[in-house]
Parts: structure tokens; C-alpha cells; sequence
């Protein structure tokens, strides 16, 4: 995480010469996006910022209070990007009526998962192939273990493998809810059925010795050869159209019971193979032309502002960095794969290795993180330049270069910070900008301050 990116002494005074006569000089380029008070402000869009690209920290996503809205699992395949994939691993438990079943006959067992289409990303109008397996590592069902992106489980016995065309908008309905929504019918392996079926009263009414025979599952889909596939979205914590439903017959009648995902442990476990994309040599390295950021705590940025010590005495009135999206590198993709909806800047914490927000993002989203990204920004915009519609991000860095200015620090650490996607754990999207020297649209920050000597 310590990426060094210091330049020789001489070349640095050289170069931080010539970028502080930029900076200082008073320009109208661009100030139209600052409003109608220019006159009392100076201008500089020519700041030298370096991008480097990195991976992106791993993340917890470990699921206990059901406040996640979803849970991703698909592969893409990504020209740019390579290849991402994500599993779901599950606990699930008996509904506190299900019984210890002594007069009925076992019919069958189906899995039930509800889909969230607000977390569906890439191309759904190709056949996928989901699996089942069963779990022969146990998670931890006290929910005093954190699992991460970067977690595997082993599972052993597959007890489902179905081919199906994705229809997270479709809305359909199940026998019993008065309500229809979109979700995947999945009927699960006879075996696995008989088991649940035959579950005695121990097991039934005691989670821990429930959990010893049945230590969860491993969900996977993929579009096996298809470019870019797809990340689908379940939402495993609706109890009304997630879960397994075991049917049975007594006599003639026909009947079911349920076990649920709902509040029982459960976590997404992300893989990245870069092998032959386009950033594959670009990671770890400076990124003069490309700027990328990839959900699935995948990618991130970032991003230095090698001589902001040289400037001193002035106030920031307002900073901002502006990423244009490049829809050049993959011609064929940029309707599948759309942009990060939401970006966020992260630092380090001081004397630390954590990362935390960045002041400019936490006024924004308050201290709860119930604020939202408004008054930051991060998330895509049309914009007009010369003619041209493109798709910008803006975003907020007034606080934070005005602390790297008044620390006048030459340390190269404090004058980073990084963009992510806002929630790496909840998206499989990504942002592909164009890097600080592209000619066509160069990232740059765009200062508008006051000098305190005027």
C-alpha cells in the first residue's frame, strides 16, 4: 500500500517551478463552471495530478443484520478489466414451524432466490448456468467472524446445475404471496431433499446441531463463453421469495415447508484474473492514460498532487477533480457495462493503515452515512465540451487539497488520496476515465482560489 512515487530532487524543483507559475496564474479557461463571481478569484486547471493503478483493499462483506439489499453472483468478462467472479455463500435454517415429518411422503426440493435488478450488471439476454453445492467448510454461524471479498469456502456435493435465460425484471408469483415479484426457480437435488426431509427433532430445534449436518451453500452462475456475462443480484434476505421449499404429500394432500437465508450469516467471496486485459501491465504502475475503477473491490486509483506543497497562501474556494469516461476501449460494451453510479475518495488515517473516507465525502454523506453523495458528487453527469456530449464525473476535493496546502507536507503520502467505487462489496460496476495526459480529455483538477496577500 506504500506505492512511492518520488521523483529526483532536481527534476521535482524543475518541474514544481513551472507547475507553481502555472498555478498562480489567473485564468478565465474554464471558470464558467464556477459561477459569476470570477473576477474575485483566480482559476488553475493545470495542476499536476499522477494516477496510478492499484487494487483495491479487500472488504468485508459478511451479511448478519439482513441490511443488504442483495447479494452479487455472476462472472464478467471484461476486454479492459478481465475476468470477475463472485459466489454466494449461505447459512439457512428451518422455519420455527417445521416439523419432524412422520406421516408425509417427500415429493421434492426447490430453491427459491428473489432477484434484485438494481444490482444486475452486463448482458442478461444470454443463457446462464447457476450451481448449487454444498458447503464442506462451516461458516461461522455466532457471527464473530468477518469474512471478506477475497474469502473462499471449499463445498463439496453439487446438488443443482440449471441453464435459464435471466429475467430480473419479470415479475411472477408464488402459491400463497399476494404480492409477484421477479425471482429464479431452482429444483435442488433429490438427495439433499430426502435429508432435510428426514431431519429429526434434534436437528430441527437446535440450530448448532442443524448447522453440523448442514453447513450451507455455495451459489455460482456463469455465461460460459458469452462476453462480457453478467453479475446477477439475489436478494437472499426476502423471506417471502428466498428460501428452500421442501414439498411432501399426506394421503392425497400436497403441502410444503420452508427454510430461510433470512438472518442467518452469509457472505459474497470475489475472484479478479486480469491474465491478458488491458490493464494487466498497468497495475502497480503510473496510469498517464487510462483512469479505472472496478466494483467487486476489484480496482481502485490513485490519485497525487506531487507539488500542492508549492502553493501557499491561499484559500480554496473550491477544488474538483473532473474524470471524462472513455467509451473508446470497448466499443461494443459501453451500453452492457454503464459507469459507477457512485465514486468516493478514501485517505489514510493518520499514523494508521486503514482507510476512511475523505473529509469532502463525510460532509457530504454526515457521520451516519444517511447524507448522501450530493454536495461530493462521484457519480456521472453529461456535459457539453466544445460541442461534444461526454460523460463526467466531478469530484468535491475543496477540503482536502486546502489540508494538504496548509500542512505544506513534502511527504509524497500525505498528498494522495484514492477513488473507489463507493460500495466495492454492492456493485460490480466500473468507471474507465481518461488519465491526466490524455489529449483527448485529460483528468485535471480544477482550482478556484484566493490569494491571502491581495
Amino acid at each position: 500500500m506504500r506505492q512511492q512515487l518520488i521523483l529526483p530532487a532536481l527534476l521535482a524543483l524543475l518541474l514544481g517551478g513551472s507547475i507553481w507559475n502555472a498555478c498562480t496564474k489567473a485564468t478565465s479557461f474554464g471558470a464558467d463552471q464556477f459561477g459569476d463571481q470570477t473576477a474575485d478569484f483566480d482559476f488553475t486547471d493545470t495542476i499536476t495530478v499522477n494516477c496510478t493503478l492499484q487494487r483495491e483493499e479487500r472488504t468485508p462483506t459478511s451479511n448478519f443484520s439482513n441490511s443488504d439489499v442483495f447479494q452479487l453472483c455472476g462472472e464478467l468478462n471484461d476486454p479492459v478489466l478481465g475476468k470477475t467472479k463472485a459466489d454466494i455463500y449461505t447459512l439457512f435454517l428451518p422455519s420455527t414451524t417445521y416439523p419432524v415429518f412422520t406421516t408425509q411422503t417427500y415429493d421434492s426440493v426447490v430453491l427459491f432466490l428473489r432477484y434484485a435488478a438494481s444490482g444486475v450488471y452486463g448482458d442478461t439476454l444470454v443463457p446462464h448456468t447457476l450451481t448449487v453445492s454444498r458447503l464442506t467448510d462451516d461458516i461461522d454461524w455466532r457471527s464473530t467472524k468477518t469474512y471478506y471479498s477475497d474469502d473462499q469456502l471449499q463445498a463439496g456435493q453439487q446438488i443443482a446445475s440449471r441453464t435459464f435465460m435471466p429475467k430480473p425484471r419479470t415479475l411472477d408469483s408464488i402459491p400463497g404471496v399476494s404480492t409477484k415479484a421477479a425471482f429464479l426457480r431452482v429444483t435442488l437435488d433429490n438427495s439433499f431433499g430426502q435429508a432435510l426431509f428426514s431431519a429429526d427433532s434434534l436437528k430441527v430445534n437446535n440450530d448448532t446441531i442443524f448447522w453440523q449436518s448442514f453447513k450451507g451453500l455455495k451459489i455460482s452462475c456463469s455465461a460460459a463463453g458469452a462476453n462480457p456475462g453478467a453479475m446477477l443480484a439475489f436478494n437472499l434476505n426476502s423471506p417471502t421469495y428466498s428460501f428452500i421449499r421442501v414439498y411432501h404429500t399426506r394421503d392425497t394432500i400436497h403441502d410444503y415447508d420452508d427454510l430461510y437465508f433470512q438472518n442467518n450469516h452469509k457472505f459474497v467471496g470475489f475472484t479478479h484474473d486480469y491474465t491478458g486485459s488491458q490493464v494487466e501491465s498497468l497495475i502497480g504502475q503510473t496510469s498517464n492514460d487510462l483512469i479505472a475503477v472496478q466494483g467487486g473491490a476489484g480496482l481502485k486509483m490513485q490519485v497525487e498532487f506531487p507539488y500542492i506543497d508549492q502553493l501557499e497562501d491561499i484559500v480554496v474556494n473550491q477544488a474538483r477533480l473532473v474524470l471524462t469516461v472513455n467509451n473508446t476501449l470497448s466499443q461494443d460494451l459501453p451500453t452492457l457495462l454503464t459507469p459507477l453510479s457512485q465514486v468516493a475518495y478514501t485517505q489514510v488515517r493518520p499514523d494508521s493503515t486503514d482507510f476512511i473516507y475523505t473529509a469532502d465525502v463525510l460532509f457530504s454523506t454526515g457521520v451516519t452515512g444517511t447524507g448522501g453523495f450530493a454536495s461530493f458528487g462521484g457519480s456521472p453527469k453529461k456535459a457539453n465540451v466544445n460541442g461534444t456530449e461526454v460523460t463526467r464525473y466531478y469530484l468535491n476535493t475543496t477540503v482536502r487539497l486546502q489540508d494538504m496546502i496548509d500542512k505544506n507536507n513534502t511527504d509524497p503520502n500525505k498528498k494522495k488520496l484514492f477513488i473507489n467505487a463507493a460500495f466495492p462489496g454492492l456493485t460490480a460496476q466500473r468507471l474507465l476515465a481518461y488519465g491526466p495526459n490524455s489529449t483527448v480529455f485529460p483528468a485535471k483538477l480544477e482550482l478556484k482560489y484566493t490569494r491571502l496577500d491581495k
